[in-house]
């Protein structure tokens, strides 16, 4: 059986990188990410201690965010920047946040450059820090929180982004020792120590999702994915109810997976070709090109809820997705809270698809490349953000 190859998850190492460094372990995290956003991360881990004060952290979400909590915790005086599409992503819940407990940002329009005093955080507060765009603003603030003088509480909203990523946050500062209680819609983090101890990280289950959407669109296929568990805490794994609608089937074979394509679970072998699939994206955000690229063969109407937060990844992914599909000839509109695929009548071949740099977004169409003839991608390098051996599983 073929190997699909994938890297370790970012999700997980990041979070374990800002963990591992507030508790001053030096133990290792055994298969973590070399991903270039955790690389990142790590290189400027491990500078804040030395004489450097500036650091440009490119466009990186997750790190970025990460960091500017962390410096806003640690004593001195910090300048960060960051891309122009990084500059144009939401930081304002995170920096009013921080400022509400005391921390010193100088800014211009919410966004970077950044200039950060840190050591001046006081904790014993309950905050209500708006995540609708973002979860990445609350699991920043959570990994901080044990080192917050008196600790923090947080207030959820129900309209709170990916609040599956936030659950992995949390089990992941459980794993190294913080005390959080969880009281209705209130999370209360202890102030106390990370006890961190050599962790080995899960391969990633976004990166998987690429062979899944393999399988959908070629209608064939069978392949073993190494370290990966269907009981992953990691939020992208919900997808795979998704993807089992177009004949898609995961097994576990001990500690590795075996994904498969089953055509009588494929809803394009059914005869009801009038129904239409929902697909809420709340929790699984970073599944969307790859499945909007399967949804294409279904034969159906398919209707994703839940996009607001693609309009602030690495690109515009619902402007990226939609350019590209009706470039190939799709049926594609999008509402205000729904982007809907209703398939194609003739595919275009022989095309170059615009990528916005987006890693997530040129990966799901070199895909497609693979069953629709001359379908190229404009820039392949965007891919090593996230999945730096891609290219080894074609």
């Amino acid at each position: 059986m073929k190997e699909f190859y994938v890297p370790s998850s970012k999700s997980i190492t990041n979070r374990l990188l800002i963990i591992r460094y507030l508790s001053q372990s030096v133990e290792p995290i055994i298969n973590a990410s070399q991903a270039q956003d955790s690389l990142l991360l790590k290189d400027i881990l491990g500078n804040i201690d030395s004489n450097q004060d500036t650091f440009f952290c490119n466009n990186a979400g997750t790190s970025t965010r990460f960091v500017t909590a962390l410096l806003a915790l640690k004593k001195g005086l910090w300048h960060l920047d960051a891309s122009q599409r990084m500059k144009q992503r939401p930081l304002e819940p995170l920096i009013s946040a921080l400022q509400m407990l005391g921390a010193k940002i100088q800014t211009s329009n919410n966004t970077f450059p950044l200039t950060i005093e840190g050591g001046f955080l006081h904790g014993d507060k309950t905050l209500s820090v708006d995540s609708r765009l973002s979860s990445q603003f609350l699991s920043s603030l959570l990994l901080i929180a044990p080192c917050v003088k008196g600790g923090l509480t947080f207030l959820l909203s129900k309209n709170t982004s990916s609040i599956a990523y936030v659950e992995l946050t949390l089990w992941l500062m459980q794993q190294c020792g913080a005390k959080i209680k969880r009281e209705q819609n209130k999370i209360i983090v202890a102030e106390g120590k990370y006890i961190f101890h050599s962790m080995q990280v899960e391969n990633d289950w976004a990166s998987a999702l690429f062979a899944c959407e393999q399988i959908a669109i070629q209608k064939r296929g069978e392949v073993l994915i190494k370290n990966l568990s269907l009981n992953s805490h990691q939020p992208e794994r919900r997808a795979l109810q998704y993807f089992s609608l177009f004949g898609v089937e995961a097994l576990q074979n001990e500690k590795d997976i075996v994904i498969s394509y089953n055509p009588q679970k494929d809803i394009a072998n059914q005869k009801n070709t009038n129904k239409v699939i929902q697909i809420e994206l709340t929790n699984c955000i970073d599944s969307f090109a790859p499945l909007a690229a399967s949804a294409l063969f279904c034969g159906c109407k398919v209707v994703f809820k839940g996009i607001e937060p693609l309009k602030h990844k690495e690109s515009n992914r619902i402007v990226a997705m939609q350019e590209g599909l009706q470039s190939l000839k799709a049926t594609t509109f999008v509402s205000k809270d729904s982007f809907v695929i209703n398939g194609f009548s003739d595919i275009k071949e022989n095309i170059t698809i615009r990528t916005f740099a987006d890693h997530r977004i040129a990966m799901t169409f070199y895909i497609l490349g693979l069953r629709i003839n001359g379908l190229k991608i404009d820039d392949k390098v965007c891919i090593a953000k996230s999945f730096p051996s891609f290219f080894s599983n074609f």
